[in-house]
Parts: structure tokens; sequence; C-alpha cells
């Protein structure tokens, strides 16, 4: 038995290391040459062919031109700015230089529009310039479209956990553990709101430090930035790196699921479930052009919407309506589910808070709608322009920051109800989705998930469609996101970027989560609960309300010590309701969530121990 374990774990390395090998030469064979400029990161330019838009490209190209121009263009994407010299990352702090990243994963998450180049046909140089200005201002996202995106956010692999959780505590439980995670996440996508618009306060402060000189006031304002202005540059790296632990553990956990199905589906290893699927799509992610990769996600988003639909249809038709109304639904309640227990596979609350949340979008949500502050900004200056000229006095300058002012608070409350209208959909395809769960699988069940696909056509159908697009749409996010850290941080390691670093980061995005995949599908709910208790609750939970009780005072602090006049400067509303007692209270919920789930996860780790 000793020889056959030995030799059992020894065969176990190698199928490991066989599968880094194969995801490095795959990954290396598929990706064609480019040569980037060694000074700069932003500056790739190919040895034959003259750099053009790809909109030029004529249609006789050859193929492997092609493919260099996309690949070229996606790395002028991939940093700030293309027709600037940028210093390596490693030129700069490690604090710095993370924030940035952050900004560029979400972004690749579909959590940023990039912005379009406006060309515009040149006639009199009055109306050129009229035109020019009403181009350049940007517009305000519309609360439906804001919705929208955050409900997309919400919406992903990790539903596919909840059966597995509301199965054997019951529906009542899940319903109550469901309402209290999103009444917990809707507060704090509000005190996000707020921290932003109180980030842009303090740096409308401090325009006249050197440090501060040449940042818009309605610039992006991510996680890490708010963290930073709120604690220091040292915390927002803590935050960055959080934000890539879970980056990690979400493809790990699609990973898992999907070698899990794919498994079961095929018959093939479990291994080998790691392997497959997770390659294709890395290299579909990386290979192509990035408008086929967008529709590919939306396919994939209307599989999984179109799956969830039909669930609920064939529910209905197949009969089973009966057993939920019947009292099967409400037949059993475990409250004690809800609270860390010493022996249980998973804690219910942190898989929930990871389900439903949300808070990836609000960065996103908020920039989009100050946009409408930064318009008015830009009208205001013409005005101030024309006036100043007609030589109109004193008034002027007031009348200017009032309709600053109010386009700010119009601003930060209209993304307050999107957020509140986005939210509203996760939490009502959850209570769905568990209502199905819970009436149809026996809390006895060990993978509620495997059983609902073992049941007839009408159930197993929808629930394939629905777990295929869930598992899709994030992992294709997911990789474009590690992808970019991954290029810069080797770029930033080796003083360049060159096409074998390229090769190696696409390679490692890859290849670590599904390295980590390996150690079998017991991995997916301590995943879902490591997530759910620490990454999602500090970057989504504690850090937004904290950082708005912070700023609350930090920016009446630095009023204060100004003159007179820099107390209007402070535009920021209260967002979150109850003022400072609401605030107080979500800090301690999210200490009491991450407390007690390091309590839960030490004394299980103890018996374990001992046990052994």
């Amino acid at each position: 038995m000793a020889m056959a374990s030995i030799g059992d774990r020894r065969a176990y390395q190698i199928i490991l290391l066989l599968l880094l090998i194969n995801n490095l030469v795959a990954t290396y064979a598929l990706l064609p040459p480019i040569r980037c400029d060694h000074r700069f990161r932003t500056t790739c330019q190919k040895t034959s062919v003259v750099r053009r838009p790809t909109s030029e490209l004529s249609s006789h190209k050859s193929k492997a031109s092609l493919n260099k121009d996309i690949i070229d263009n996606q790395l002028r994407r991939h940093h700030r700015s293309s027709h600037k010299k940028v210093s390596p990352l490693r030129n700069i702090p490690l604090e710095d230089a993370l924030e940035i990243e952050l900004n560029e994963m979400e972004e690749e998450l579909h959590l940023k529009t990039p912005k379009k180049d406006n060309i515009i046909a040149p006639s009199s140089k009055e109306q050129t310039q009229k035109q020019q200005d009403q181009q350049q201002r940007p517009k305000q996202i519309k609360i439906t479209d804001a919705a929208s995106i955050i409900a997309g956010t919400a919406i992903g692999g990790g539903f596919l956990a909840l059966p597995s959780v509301t199965s054997p505590i019951g529906y009542i439980p899940s319903v109550l553990g469901i309402t209290m995670s999103w009444g917990f996440l809707l507060l704090c996508s509000f005190a996000f709101i707020e921290a932003a618009g109180l980030v842009a306060d303090l740096k409308k402060l401090r325009a006249n430090d050197a440090n501060e000189k040449g940042i818009d006031e309605a610039a992006t304002t991510s996680i890490a930035t708010v963290v930073k202005y709120a604690f220091g540059p040292k915390y927002a790296l803590v935050g960055s790196f959080l934000f890539i632990a879970e980056m990690l553990a979400v493809m790990t956990i699609q990973i898992v699921k999907g070698a899990e199905l794919f498994s079961d589906c095929f018959r093939v290893p479990y291994l080998l479930g790691c392997l497959l699927p997770t390659t294709l799509a890395g290299l579909f992610s990386f290979q192509s052009k990035p408008e086929v990769v967008e529709r590919a996600n939306t396919v994939l988003t209307f599989m999984m919407v179109g799956g969830f639909i039909a669930l609920i249809i064939g529910t209905i038709l197949s009969g089973n309506v009966g057993k939920m109304v019947g009292g099967t639904l409400f037949s059993r309640a475990d409250y004690s589910k809800l609270l860390p227990t010493i022996g249980s596979d998973a804690w219910a609350l942190p898989v929930f808070v990871k389900i439903i949340c949300f808070g990836q979008a609000m960065p996103l949500v908020v920039e989009r709608m100050m946009q409408g502050v930064r318009s008015q900004s830009m009208k205001s200056d013409d005005l101030e322009g024309h006036k100043v000229t007609n030589k109109i006095n004193g008034d002027a300058t007031e009348d200017i920051e009032t309709a600053v002012d109010a386009a700010k608070k119009s601003s930060l409350f209209r993304a307050r109800t999107a957020a509140t209208l986005g939210a509203t959909v996760p939490i009502i395809l959850s209570l769905a989705w568990a209502a199905i769960s819970t009436a149809l699988v026996s809390p006895t069940v060990s993978n509620p998930l495997k059983f609902l696909l073992s049941m007839g056509p009408s159930i197993s159908i929808p629930v394939g469609l629905l777990a295929t697009g869930a598992i899709g749409t994030t992992l294709l996010g997911c990789f474009l996101a590690m992808r970019h850290f991954m290029i810069d941080m080797i770029c930033s390691i080796c003083g360049h970027c060159s096409v074998n670093g390229m090769n190696i980061a696409n390679a490692l995005t890859v290849a670590i989560p599904s390295i980590l995949a390996c150690a079998g599908p017991a991995l997916y709910l301590p995943l879902m609960v490591f997530c759910g208790a620490y990454p999602t609750t500090i970057l989504h939970g504690l850090s937004p309300a904290l950082a708005a009780l912070v700023l609350r005072r930090r920016v009446r602090q630095e009023a204060q010590i100004k003159d007179d006049g820099a107390v209007g400067m402070v535009r920021t509303p209260r967002i979150v309701p109850g003022g400072d007692v609401t605030m107080i209270t979500l800090v301690s919920a999210a200490l009491g969530l991450i407390g007690a789930s390091s309590y839960f996860a030490l004394r299980n780790l103890a018996s374990v121990v001992v046990g052994a």
C-alpha cells in the first residue's frame, strides 16, 4: 500500500508537469511573433510592416500579417496611451503599478469602455471647432444601461454553487441568508459611490498641490484608488494583491466545476477535464480578434439566461411545481447552517456573498455617471469664458459652481438608483434558483448539480446550458484580465517586452489555475467560501464602508484647513442612508464575517490535525 501510494503520488506529479508543459507549448506554438521596442512597453512595432489601424487593412492581406496587427492593437489597448513614452512599471512604486494593473484588468473584464477616436469632416474653422467640442464632451450613461452592467457582473459561474448550499439548509433559511447578503452588498455599493465622490472632492481640494496637478476630478476611481486616498498607498497595495488572489480563485473555481462536468459528460479522467477545455478556452481568448471574443461572450450570456428561463419552464411543464407548492420546498429548515459550524463542508453566508457580489462593476458605473459632471464642467468653462469676455461680474462663478454641484449630486444619486435596480436581478434569480434546487434535490445528495443533470431532458438540458454559459463567460473575462497582469509583470522583470515574454504570460495565465484545479472537485466549495469571506468581503464590503467613513472626516478637515472658499468644493452628498451608524454597522458586519470565517477555518484545521 505504501509503494502504491508513492507511485500514485509520483504519477500525479508527472501529470501536473505534463499539464504545465502542454499549456506552455500550445500557447507558444500558436502565437505569431512580434517585436517590441526594448525602451518602452507601449511602442511595439513590426519589423517589415508599417503600422496602420486595423480598419485600413486591405482584404488581401495575409492572415499572419493580420494576426500581427491584432496583437499589436491588443498591446496598445493594454497600456494607458500608445502615443506617449511610458517608463517601465518597475521604475514606479509597486503600489502605483498595481493600481494601474487593477484598472486595466477591470477593463478586460468589460468593466470599462474604451474611448473611441472621433473623426469629423472639416468644414469651416468655426464649425469644425464646435463639432470637436461637442464630440469631445463625454456622455452620461443611462440608468438602465448601468443597471444591466451591474446585473451582468453578478450573474456568473458562482451561481452553480447555490444548490450545494441551499439544498441542505432548506429554502426559508436560504432566503434569509441571501437577503442578508444582498442588503449588505447593496449598502456597501452605496458606500463606494459616496467614497468615489469624496475622492473627487479630495482631488479638487488638493488641485494646487505639486503631486496632484493634472488629475481629473471625474477620472476613473477604482477600489484601489479609494483605498489609496483613504488609508495610503501601502493599503492599496494589499487591496491589489487581494484582487489578484480573487481572480486566481475565481478562475480555479470555474475550471474545477467545468472539469467535473466535462469528466462526467464525456467519461474522461478529471485531470483531462482540467487540461483540455481550459487550454482551448485560453487559446481562443488570446488568439481571436476582440470582436470575436465579445460575440462569443454574448452568445454564452444568452445561453446562460436562456438556460435559466428554460429551466423554469421545464420545472413547470414537468409537474415539479406541485412539489414546491405541496410542501417539499418548506419541509426542512436548518438555520444552524447560517452560522459557522465545525465539521461542515462550507459556511453558507460567504458563499451567498460571493454569488451575489456585483462590486466589480461599481467603478465603471460611477465613472460613467460622473461623465455628467465632466460634461457640465466643460459647459461651465464655456459659459465662464463667455461671461468674462462680456465683462459680466461676480455672480458668474457662483452660478457655475452651483451647476457643477447639482450635476455631481444628480450623478451620484443616479448611480445609487442604478445599483438598486441592477442588484434586484441577481437576488430574484438567486431566490428562484434556490427554490428549484431545494424542491428537486434531496439534502442527502452530495452533488446537486450532477443530480439535476441526470434528470429528464426538461431539467438536464437547461441546467447544462446554464452551466456552460456561466462558466464560459467568467473564464473569458478572467483570462484576458489576468493576461494583462502577467504580461506587465514579466515585462517589468525583464525590462522589456518580447514575444517570449508574451508566450510565458499566456501560458502562466492558463497553467496556474489549471494546476490548482487538479487538486480535485472537493476544492470547489472551500474556494467559494474563501472568495466570499476574504477578497470579496474586504474589497467590496469592508473597504468601501470604512473608506467612506474615513473620507467623510478627511475631506471636512482639509476643507476647514483651506480658506473659506474651499468648503464649497465639498460637493458629495450623503449617499448611504442612516449616516455614520450605517457605516459602522457595515464595517462591523464585514469584520464579523472575516473574523468568524478565520475562526471557523482554524478550528476545522485543528480538528483535521488532531484527527490525523
